[in-house]
């Protein structure tokens, strides 16, 4: 392809996105018959894979900024094709269902399912070079901020959530979405729903009051043209829905009365054709395409005011249930910044702002979050706890929506008055927390916003002054790091360094071999040398100190060399002492094992993951603080085999390729070392895989024992 056929083809990339947009709006109305869908879908199909592999050869003619935005077209037509082929998956299935095609269907799903998987390698081959990443980055950004204005914005998690209830729609199996409050479950579905018909679902909002009638209908009367009257039938959200072959959501499923609920347990095993009948008599019959979803809070801060679901109900959402989680921290942190992203493509944020102030209240409000989800200290979760928090959230957690209404304010009250996003966002949280009603919550979450540093350090008892709030915003951000800056200079930042370790990860992919270098020897110097970098890094980077708590932390950076078995556990929990932040602690008898030399598989084999929960010895201990459990774990198992930061750092360095038995979701404990936290208390660290990213925090030697940790130990 000649640079002077590249407006041609962006061009036509772009007719094609417009054909795709338009094919959209008409989807609910046109009822194709599967030799119309054929044709059609061989037509976008054959187009597509025409554009997809032209993509290869123009991103290699962009050679500056100026060409690079070109591809812009291109890159949204890969994009849309991927949603299209996905409407185009859900039409053919509908069609299977109301004709019984099941070979042509069969056939043509698979064809579908190998062309969304093509599509989705050309994204990821967009993405492995720089400057299409840049390019992709900034359309994401910008399609982030356009969804966000209609309502709704469909992240990488969120678009596989969607992607899971499409294929339970398709199978014809009832939806249960299930999680804490604010994870916008119900929103999930309305988003699916318009996606896959083109329309809002029918909604029943859960709440003791609903009768039976309210979701199916009931009977009225009616004046007759002739003045009489007549007996009607006026159907509710549920008849509508299954009338008209759309999605009925259930919200708060769990606070509808069980006996309403039988009404639905006639309907979960019913299919296409089937007819119910209703309270005049009539009956009925349920269309193809629709669907049952339900969702659900669950939890003990919950049940008081629930219904829960009965053995029979369980049964039916066996294989259907979805656990809906907040959003991660990255994604957050990428709705807030699409937020401030203006039409014109500018952001009121300097890069610093971005990569520092926004990241950690994005932090901040996901520590909030897990507290929330799990009860944890905020310690627990990311190494910055003071002594004597209640480790629970009550009643109070801040979600996604709230959280983006405080930094999306910023745009108007916020940068047209000079104000840094430092201090709106310290007043906006200043003035949130102030006005709640729960003590313990409102003292809870101030803490955590001050480790983070969005509100001033150690305020105890937020009182409801003015004085009082105006005396904890934290200080002004220096006005060389203030103001304005590109779309372009933010799609550049990664400040939790996902694309990093994606770059990183493809380049082994491609299989490129490089003889690998023999490690130096092992010596105390060089194993102190690297925890001293990682503890460092974990204080700055993965629990955000100031400057000012780095300062004191790089004046106590060296290790104490010291065997578990004689240290003084109880006298290390009373010894609390913030001048001292930083320090760290190291077993002799571990440190010398060649970690850096070993494989993954060798690590796996050289070390061993213990549930002691599970130990009849364990079970008979009345104090199960860390500092007992430690105790316990040397005696049982003995302190050569306790290894500390030298691992989990090592752990840290492979990734997601760490073993197995390190990413199981449980919190992972190295016994070999303590660390010397914020208010300067000794504390155990941790690691915890979450998914796609590691996470490394600690607890305090007085906090207790949980069912979700687990002992790392070097195999005898």
């Amino acid at each position: 392809m000649s640079p002077e056929q590249k407006p041609e083809i962006a061009r036509e990339a772009e007719s094609l996105a417009a054909e795709r947009r338009a094919l959209r709006k008409t989807r609910g109305a046109l009822e194709l018959v599967p030799p119309d869908l054929e044709e059609e879908l061989a037509r976008l199909n054959e187009r597509a894979h025409a554009l997809a592999a032209e993509a290869g050869g123009f991103r290699g003619l962009l050679k500056g900024r100026r060409q690079a935005e070109s591809m812009r077209p291109l890159i949204r037509t890969i994009k849309s094709g991927r949603t299209a082929l996905r409407r185009q998956e859900f039409q053919i299935a509908r069609a299977a269902g109301k004709h019984g095609m099941t070979e042509w269907a069969e056939r043509k799903l698979g064809v579908l399912d190998d062309d969304i998987s093509h599509l989705d390698k050309q994204v990821e081959e967009l993405r492995r070079d720089p400057e299409s990443a840049v390019q992709l980055r900034m359309i994401e950004l910008s399609d982030w901020r356009d969804q966000l204005q209609e309502g709704y914005a469909v992240t990488h998690s969120r678009q596989a959530y969607l992607d899971r209830m499409q294929a339970l729609i398709q199978s014809g199996k009832p939806i249960f979405l299930k999680g804490p409050t604010g994870t916008g479950k119900t929103e999930l579905a309305r988003a699916l729903v318009n996606e896959l018909y083109g329309r809002d679902p029918e909604i029943v909002r859960g709440n003791p009051n609903v009768q039976e009638w309210t979701m199916i209908g009931q009977t009225g009367l009616r004046e007759t043209e002739k003045g009489g009257t007549e007996t009607v039938f006026d159907p509710g959200p549920l008849v509508r829905a299954l009338e008209q072959g759309i999605p009925v959501v259930i919200d708060e499923f769990n606070q509808i009365d069980p006996q309403v609920r039988f009404v639905l347990k006639e309907i979960y095993n019913r299919r296409p054709g089937d007819c119910i009948p209703v309270p005049n008599n009539e009956t009925h019959c349920i269309k193809e395409g629709f669907a049952i979803i339900t969702t659900a809070n669950l939890g003990a801060r919950y049940e008081s005011a629930r219904f829960p679901l009965d053995d029979a109900e369980e049964r039916v959402f066996l294989d259907s249930t979805i656990d809906v989680e907040y959003l991660p921290a990255h994604e957050l942190y990428d709705l807030c910044l699409s937020s401030l992203v203006a039409v014109r493509g500018d952001v009121p944020i300097s890069a610093v702002e971005a990569s520092t102030t926004l990241k950690r209240y994005c932090d901040a409000v996901a520590g909030i979050q897990r507290i929330y989800t799990g009860g944890t200290s905020v310690f627990d979760m990311e190494g910055k706890a003071s002594k004597g928090i209640k480790q629970s959230l009550e009643k109070t957690v801040i979600d996604p929506g709230l959280a983006l209404r405080l930094v999306k304010d910023f745009s108007v009250a916020g940068a047209p008055r000079g104000v840094s996003l430092a201090e709106h966002l310290a007043r906006r949280v200043t003035d949130l927390l102030a006005n709640l009603n729960n003590d313990n919550d409102r003292n809870l979450m101030a803490k955590v916003f001050s480790q983070y540093g969005i509100i001033g350090a150690s305020i105890g008892d937020l009182a409801k002054t003015d004085a009082t709030r105006a005396s904890i915003v934290s200080a002004p951000l220096p006005v060389s790091e203030r103001g304005h800056t590109t779309l372009r200079d933010v799609s550049l930042l990664d400040p939790y360094q996902l694309r990093a370790a994606s770059l990183k990860d493809d380049a082994e992919a491609l299989g490129v071999e490089k003889k690998p270098k023999r490690p130096p020897p092992e010596t105390f110097e060089s194993v102190t040398a690297r925890t001293t970098a990682f503890a460092r890094d974990t204080f700055k980077t993965a629990w955000g100190y100031t400057d000012e708590q780095m300062a004191v932390a790089e004046q106590n950076l060296a290790p104490e060399t010291i065997n578990p078995r004689t240290i003084n556990y109880p006298a290390r929990t009373a010894d609390v002492d913030a001048s001292k932040l930083g320090q760290f602690t190291l077993n002799p008898e571990t440190i010398s094992i060649a970690w850096e030399s070993m494989t993954p598989k060798q690590i796996a084999e050289k070390t061993e993951i213990i549930d002691i929960n599970t130990d009849p010895d364990f079970t008979k201990l009345t104090d199960k603080s860390l500092a007992s459990i430690v105790s316990f774990i040397i005696n049982k198992y003995g302190s050569d085999r306790l290894p500390g930061l030298e691992l989990e750092r090592r752990i840290f360095e492979l990734g997601d390729t760490a073993p197995a038995s390190f990413t199981d979701g449980k919190y992972h404990f190295f016994f070999g070392s303590l660390i010397r936290g914020l208010y300067g208390g000794w504390g155990v660290p941790y690691a915890d895989w979450h998914g796609d990213r590691w996470n490394r925090g600690g607890n305090w030697l007085e906090d207790d024992w949980n069912a979700e940790y687990r002992v790392v130990l070097v195999k005898k």
